[in-house]
This record gives C-alpha cells, structure tokens and sequence, in this order.
C-alpha cells in the first residue's frame, strides 16, 4: 500500500509580491510543510507515500482577474484544465516539485545565486510590484 500527496503552493511561496503578503506567507507554509514532510519521509524510511509540490503561477480563476502582468508571455496566467493535466503528469513521474509554467523554474535559480536583494530588484523589473496595483476585491454575497 501507498500514496501520493499533491500540495498546490503557488509561485508565491517562493517570492513574495507586494500587496499579497498574507496570501505569499500561507503559500510558503504550503512550501514549508511539503518539504519538511519529504524530509521526515527520506529520514524515516517512508518510501511508500510521495509528496509533490505544485507552484503554479496566476491562474484563470477569477480570484486575479483584475491584475495586469507586465511580461504576459514570461509570466502567462494559466488554464486550470492546463494545471490539471501538469498536476496528474508530476503525479504521474512522481516529481518531488512542479512549477507551472515549466520554464518559471529559470526565474527563480536567480534567488539562490543573487540572493533575495537582486531576486526583489529583478522582481521591480519583471513588474512584480505592479501587478497587485489593479486588485479589486470581488466578493460574491
């Protein structure tokens, strides 16, 4: 017997965006958690139960409709049924991580190598401080 543990983070877990603060911080516990499990795992012996981490980027879902993103090509917004499919595929080659877009993985070597000071300022760039300017709480009564 086993299983499969399939956490959905966001890129948010792993950089942070102005005005989102609360939403990057319960996205890097999700970081946080998923890792930490997969450490007790190898320490423990737990080879039957794997864990994977999904960090998707804007998703379609409404909740970011009103913010713009400077780069839309660079940091496109994603399908859900897209994610849906990477999801099953990271399940499926049991990945111990999954950035959604794929490529999104390249950005964020740049935090480790330059550390978080460089990683904000090329944030600044990319216009990951704009982004949250247009949010607009829609709450659905």
């Amino acid at each position: 017997k086993g299983g499969h543990i399939a956490n959905v983070a966001s890129v948010a877990g792993l950089g942070p965006s102005p005005r989102m603060v609360d939403y990057g911080a319960s996205k890097h516990a999700v970081v946080g958690f998923s890792r930490g499990l997969q450490y007790e795992h190898d320490c423990c012996g737990i080879t039957n139960v794997k864990v994977t981490t999904i960090f998707p980027h804007l998703m379609n879902t409404g909740m970011f409709n009103n913010c713009s993103v400077k780069l839309s090509r660079v940091f496109p917004s994603i399908e859900p049924d897209y994610a849906a499919d990477q999801i099953i595929l990271a399940i499926e080659e049991e990945r111990e991580e999954m950035m959604i877009p794929k490529h999104l993985e390249k950005f964020f070597v740049f935090q480790y190598i330059f550390g978080t000071k460089m990683f904000r300022r090329l944030s600044e760039i990319f216009g990951n401080f704009d982004y949250m300017k247009t949010f607009q709480n829609i709450r659905k009564s």
